[in-house]
């Protein structure tokens, strides 16, 4: 055989090898998806059987959820624009009612389509761990410990839509470990119709991150401009699915989306109470922050040394947004919920990390 020969079939064997590792990937990506979905299914059963999640006062903005499945009008300032988490469960309502009463095929087609994303964020996080660990027994225990954690089963599969926000904010941090920037767009589009305050959360988290990576300057202006155009089609989304809901009702369009896009969207109007130190100390001793943290912040914080300082620092920042944002609404103890979705798969790996390591089981691991 001549030269050219041996050259296409040594291409040829490394096209099959690619090809048959990309098979493999996608295989075990999806095994480990089926695992955490039916996990999520298991943990959201109480909701489904057990008890109603909207006659919960903590949980009462389910309802409004419960009827944009059911494909009922919904007047309630902003909630009704949050439409993914309902628009994915209403396929399954759809099928589901033929077996069941309306009240458990809405209930059993919210907990598929919160499952869902459950299970895409921590398929996300064990991908990302993966990567940083180079230890697939430490990225599992820490999308284990995630989906442990108070906040799934009793707020994110409880009826409620904050998985998808979730499941987009761990989008995000996935795209920028992975520096696929130009992800973020589609990240914006999706976040956006999850719920509204993805958009800063996620642009706070973003631009944090870039901010903290300057010294890779010469990737530094494509990655602002795909995070610029992330916030705006999140933006632009909001708008768009309000004067959808315009077209529908025969509202004013203009006063509509001005005064709902200052008061009831990205920002919601607070109460005249200025004494935002007292709110700020009624949050942090409340029970409902501290259900979700009370084990998750002190041992994610003992491993944080070990994740890059990228995702450290835009966490805190967006964390800080989420709970400047929780102040300004006065929405107490439920601050929890934003918080966890933007910090929640990094205090998991940070956990998992520490508790992997403790005793000196395995050699410490630091990523730069």
């Amino acid at each position: 055989m001549d030269q050219s020969t041996f050259s296409k079939a040594a291409t040829s064997e490394t096209t099959n090898s690619d090809r048959r590792t990309l098979q493999r990937e996608l295989t075990q990506w999806f095994v480990r998806w089926l695992l955490f979905f039916s996990i999520c299914l298991g943990l959201g059963y109480a909701g489904v059987a057990r008890y109603h999640p909207r006659d919960v006062p903590g949980l009462s903005d389910s309802a409004l959820y419960y009827r944009l499945v059911a494909n009922e009008d919904v007047q309630a300032r902003d909630l009704r624009f949050r439409v993914l988490v309902p628009f994915v469960a209403r396929p399954f309502y759809l099928f589901c009612r033929k077996f069941l009463d309306q009240e458990g095929a809405i209930n059993l087609a919210l907990l598929i389509a919160n499952s869902i994303f459950c299970a895409t964020t921590a398929c996300l996080l064990v991908s990302a761990g993966s990567l940083l660990t180079r230890d697939l027994a430490v990225s599992l225990f820490a999308a284990c410990l995630y989906l442990l954690n108070f906040a799934i089963a009793n707020l994110q599969l409880a009826g409620m839509i904050d998985a998808g926000e979730a499941c987009f904010m761990m989008a995000v941090t996935w795209a920028l470990l992975f520096d696929r920037w130009w992800l973020l767009p589609a990240c914006g589009l999706f976040g956006a119709l999850a719920k509204e305050t993805f958009v800063p959360l996620a642009g706070l988290f973003t631009l944090a991150w870039w901010f903290s990576d300057q010294r890779r300057k010469q990737h530094s202006a494509p990655r602002l401009i795909w995070t610029i155009a992330m916030v705006v089609i999140g933006m632009l989304t909001i708008i768009v699915a309000r004067l959808s809901f315009v077209g529908a009702t025969g509202t004013g369009a203009i006063s509509f989306v001005a005064g709902g896009l200052a008061v009831d969207g990205v920002v919601s109007q607070g109460t005249s109470d200025p004494r935002y130190v007292s709110r700020l100390l009624g949050t942090l001793s409340s029970r409902t922050f501290w259900y979700a943290f009370i084990w998750l912040l002190p041992f994610g914080a003992l491993g944080l040394r070990r994740l890059p300082r990228t995702w450290v620092i835009a966490s805190i920042v967006a964390a800080l947004g989420a709970l400047t944002l929780g102040l300004y609404r006065n929405i107490g103890g439920n601050v929890a919920r934003p918080i966890f979705d933007v910090a929640g798969p990094m205090l998991s790996l940070s956990a998992a990390i520490w508790l992997s390591e403790m005793g000196g089981a395995r050699k410490s691991l630091r990523v730069d």
